[in-house]
């Protein structure tokens, strides 16, 4: 048997799963971790300074500071705001509209 597989457009799958509020929720959390793993890292290596040294200065272990960059930890608010006294930053945290309550309100 010779059957031709029909290719599936991932964009077209991730917008049909993003139409569901638990699948967007997911998503949105994931991305705000990401977001925050981003920040911390690119924060540590603007000071020039290694994880383990950002973690010797928090008190805590230098794997906490590799989950927090891999985005494999939920960093509270306190220790966000731990790593910025560590690296002599200000932790600052906003707040903007989000598409998904546009599509809430609809």
């Amino acid at each position: 048997m010779n059957r031709k597989k029909e290719l599936i457009d991932f964009n077209d799958v991730a917008e049909r799963a993003l139409r569901n509020p638990e699948v967007m929720a997911g998503y949105v959390r994931a991305r705000a971790m990401r977001l925050a793993a981003d920040a911390v890292r690119k924060v540590r290596q603007t000071k020039k300074l290694s994880q383990a040294e950002v973690a010797r200065a928090m008190g805590k272990p230098q794997s906490l500071v590799a989950r927090i960059e891999g985005a494999r930890s939920n960093a509270t608010v306190e220790t966000l705001y731990e790593i910025a006294e560590a690296t002599g930053t200000e932790l600052v945290i906003s707040f903007k509209k989000s598409k998904a309550s546009d599509k809430q309100k609809d």
